[in-house]
């Protein structure tokens, strides 16, 4: 909708550089906007980004802070019209240092009533909280929350309330609506426990992500915490604990502290929250590699560990070889890993997460471990689990365990592992001959993947022919053999949106696409065995 809005009514006053033209529009229409305008976390989109500048450009009175902040995002997304975005700051700056705070109005909070009749909320609340309190205000400022759903304004406006002589209070709450108000925001800020047996000034709302996680360690009796980080997640920048290694080690403190039962059932939903605001967008971030140590141990030491957390734990590995582990006499963060790696998989050892031993395997091989600290524990239990469960391994795990250990240049550790006739795999039953004269595609970024992915197919299967793809833009060999290809891998895990959604759209709903369920080659050529015809152990 912002987007639509900037495109309609907005763009044509950039095409000829009129900003002064462009906020008063802008102010003109601003009462039909609603809560469109409310927090909406990082954005990438150039549009939606200048409809949020022109809003904080129109009304200056809450600061220019947030007109900075999102001035300084335009700039660092490089977005191709820096110089309008600061046409629009420039007018809108002398604007305001030439007007009167009050003109037009009898005092702030006048003021601030006009801005809520044209839900301008985020003008509104920064009056309000200039006022003396009274129940007009107290009221005010919790529907200006309610509507805005903005995690640091409620902590402001909560904050506020709570320090208003109580009587107050309770008269401002008499009114049926503005206790269901404040009954949400204390709920959704984690201190509506605290709000039905009177407040307590101690208790802070969490103002970034190790504040969050320390008071999780410490309250037992925190029901809200995962609501709270629902909302920081939003509010929350996760930058400051690249820039200031303070920070990310008080981070990583909150992260190794102790904690009630409670707390880890808490932390363990919370889990994917954290990863995707520091792995963001699948990006891994260098200075947060110890931090991702941290929460690779968190989840070994589960006890409740499963299938999501084991691929979670397989990207934390992943993240951690790429941040440039240290291995010396002092500290050897491959060791570390290692251990991690080893305990998660003494708690969930089991036929059906063999796959993940071996992506890790590959994981470990493809970043050189092994020649920066032996490997040979995790080889040992490997092996173990696969002479364990030699019955129920399928013929494509064992392909591709002995093409890891051929790497390793440790295949004579297999010997007599595998016995001669597997019972119960998936696919001892599929015709070597089952794809011949077909064509199959694999779409993956890393050719280490598509090339172990591809050998395993041509030992498996005769006469097949298979074909690789690696660009991260739609090319004109892309679109052919998406067309062509009999059959087609997509490896998501590690594919960029172009590429897939041009193989999407060029392939007829007759041919087969396979999306597999995990990153490795195991994994794509397990899913092609499948759709042949193997079946799931």
């Amino acid at each position: 909708m912002l987007k639509a809005n900037y495109a309609v009514h907005f763009q044509e006053f950039e095409n000829v550089n009129d900003a002064a033209g462009c906020i008063e529009a802008f102010a003109e229409r601003k009462s039909s906007f609603g809560t469109l305008f409310r927090t909406a976390g990082n954005v990438t989109d150039d549009l939606v980004l200048k409809a949020l500048i022109l809003n904080a450009a129109s009304d200056l009175d809450r600061g220019d802070d947030r007109l900075k902040h999102l001035t300084n995002q335009y700039r660092d997304g490089e977005f191709d019209n820096v110089g309008w975005v600061e046409a629009i700051c420039e007018f809108a700056g002398a604007n305001n240092a030439s007007q009167a705070p009050l003109v037009g109005f009898s005092s702030i909070l006048d003021k601030a009533k006009h801005a809520c009749e044209c839900n301008d909320f985020h003008s509104a609340i920064p009056l309000l909280l200039q006022c003396e309190p009274s129940i007009d205000v107290l009221r005010q400022l919790l529907i200006c929350a309610f509507e805005l759903n903005d995690l640091e304004l409620t902590s402001q406006t909560l904050d506020y309330f709570h320090n208003a002589p109580r009587d107050l209070q309770d008269r401002a709450l008499a009114m049926r609506s503005a206790g269901q108000w404040y009954q949400t925001l204390c709920k959704e800020t984690g201190l509506l426990h605290k709000a039905t047996t009177g407040y307590s000034a101690d208790v802070a709302l969490p103002t970034n992500w190790h504040l969050w996680l320390n008071r999780l360690n410490q309250d037992d009796e925190w029901q809200e915490a995962i609501e709270v980080l629902q909302f920081g997640m939003n509010a929350w920048d996760v930058e400051i604990y690249r820039d200031d290694a303070t920070q990310r080690q008080m981070f990583a403190e909150a992260q190794t502290g102790s904690r009630s039962e409670t707390a880890e059932a808490a932390l363990r939903f919370a889990m994917p929250h954290l990863l995707t605001a520091f792995i963001p967008e699948g990006q891994f971030i260098r200075e947060f590699k110890s931090l991702y140590l941290n929460f690779a141990l968190m989840l070994s030491l589960d006890d409740e560990i499963g299938k999501d957390d084991l691929t979670a734990l397989a990207t934390l590995t992943e993240a951690i070889l790429e941040s440039d582990p240290v291995a010396s006499s002092a500290k050897n963060e491959f060791q570390d890993l290692l251990e991690i790696l080893e305990t998660a998989w003494s708690r969930v050892q089991s036929s059906h997460y063999l796959d993940w031993t071996l992506t890790i395997l590959d994981l470990l091989i493809a970043f050189n471990v092994n020649h920066r600290t032996p490997i040979d524990g995790y080889l040992n239990c490997i092996i173990s689990s696969f002479r364990q469960w030699s019955g129920r391994v399928r013929l494509d795990q064992w392909d591709f365990l002995h093409q890891l250990f051929e790497e390793l240049g440790q295949q004579a550790r297999l010997t007599n592992l595998k016995p001669e006739k597997s019972q119960g795999t998936d696919s001892g039953e599929v015709n070597v001959l089952s794809l011949a004269g077909k064509s199959v595609a694999i779409y993956t970024l890393t050719e280490r993947i598509g090339r172990q992915a591809e050998q395993m197919i041509r030992n498996r299967f005769e006469g097949v022919k298979v074909h690789l793809l690696h660009t991260k833009a739609s090319t004109d060999r892309l679109i052919q053999l998406s067309q062509s290809a009999d059959i087609f891998i997509i490896n998501t895990w590690d594919s960029k949106h172009a590429a897939t959604g041009a193989i999407k759209q060029n392939r007829g709903n007759e041919k087969t696409t396979l999306i597999p369920e995990g990153k490795s080659a195991g994994s794509l050529v397990r899913s092609l065995v499948v759709s042949i015809g193997g079946q799931e152990v």
